[in-house]
Order: C-alpha cells, then structure tokens, then sequence
C-alpha cells in the first residue's frame, strides 16, 4: 500500500499533519540510526527537512509547516505536528554563549504485530551547526493507544480511507468501482471530506493506477 499513502497525501495541509514512516522492523533503537547520515537539507530554513538512515533505509523529514516533496525515498512517511509541539529543547553552545533553540520531534512509524519495547524517543545529535533533533518511534496499528495520535483527527481518518479501500478491492471487480464505492462512502462518514471534495478526480486517479498495480 506504500504507493497509496505516498500518492494519496501530496497535499500540503496533510503533510503537515502528519509524518509516518512504513517500517518492516518489529523494533528499532538509537544504533539503528545512523548519525554518520545525517545531514541538513535546507539550512536557510533552520534544518526544517534532515535526511538519516533507520535499519539502513534513508528516512527524510520534514519539520513543522514544511512540505512533502516529490523527490521522497521509497518508504513513505507523513507529517504529524501535534507530537512536534512538545516543548523540547537543546543547549547549544556558540562560543561561550547558550542558545536555547527548540529541538523538533521526529516521529517514524512503523507497522507490526508488536509495540515496541518501550516505544522510545531517541535523542539524535550531530555537529551540523549544532543541530540536535529527536525521533519518536510508534507503532501505527496502536494509535488509538497513543494519546498525542488519538487527537490526530486526520491520521484517523486516513486510516479509515486505507481500510475502506482496501475493503472494496477485495469484493468489487473493477478499478472505477472500487475508487468510486471508497469516495462515496468515506464522503458519507464524512472522512477526509474536504480534502476528497477538492480532489475528487485525483484521488480517483490514484486509486484506479493503485489497483491496477496490485
């Protein structure tokens, strides 16, 4: 489904709801993240977007208010920025001068059977202009579970567009009626309805492409 969540949400509201990583690996921890990768993509804007590497895969992410881009590495991930707010910040140090700067939160998700033990929130620094950022790690099957993501009203809904596609695909025969029969139920619980109502022959587009390739 990696090609549904990517395409679905090149939407700049969105993106900047959400930030979610399709991870495989049941558990992932600070040496699994490769610091030596890290590097800023954008230092005019205050490293807003850095790019590591988690159990090997190159993770980009995107800083509060930023946009998702079309140059994405292979494993999707969204923009959340409710966790983001968290008041978090590093000591940094520029000559003998302290600086309080805010630390963003990161947070990749990842979805399996198990939680993580525990779901930890690493501390990643690096000497790139004194740059410090966190990860927060989730499994995405217990959001409900995870009070900051129990608030996240589109996270929950896009969810329910996933599954209620995901449904359609597998009692419907063509790709027109699985797009259509998923639009006209989620506009009918009101899922996503904004963001469908706008985008209507887009979304049905990238639906349509998805089945097909699946």
């Amino acid at each position: 489904m990696d090609s549904l969540f990517r395409d679905l949400f090149q939407d700049k509201r969105y993106a900047a709801e959400l930030n979610m990583a399709l991870l495989g690996d049941k558990s992932i921890t600070e040496k699994d993240v490769n610091i030596d990768s890290l590097q800023i993509i954008d230092e005019e804007e205050a490293a807003k977007a850095v790019a590591f590497k988690v159990k090997g895969h190159s993770v980009l992410t995107l800083a509060e208010n930023d946009e998702i881009r079309g140059d994405m590495p292979a494993l999707m991930f969204i923009h959340y920025t409710k966790v983001l707010d968290r008041d978090h910040h590093a000591q940094i140090f520029y000559g003998n001068t302290p600086l309080k700067l805010e630390m963003p939160v990161h947070c990749v998700f990842y979805f399996g059977d198990e939680d993580l033990e525990p779901e930890s929130e690493m501390i990643i620094g690096k000497k790139c202009d004194g740059f410090y950022f966190g990860i927060t790690v989730y499994n995405a099957n217990k959001i409900e579970q995870i009070p900051e993501l129990r608030e996240c009203k589109s996270l929950l809904e896009y969810r329910r567009l996933v599954d209620t596609f995901k449904y359609y695909s597998k009692i419907l025969w063509t790709a027109e009626d699985v797009a259509d029969a998923t639009i006209k139920k989620c506009l009918a619980q009101g899922i996503l309805e904004d963001y469908l109502v706008a985008n209507k022959d887009k979304v049905k587009t990238i639906m349509e492409d998805h089945y097909a390739e699946n």
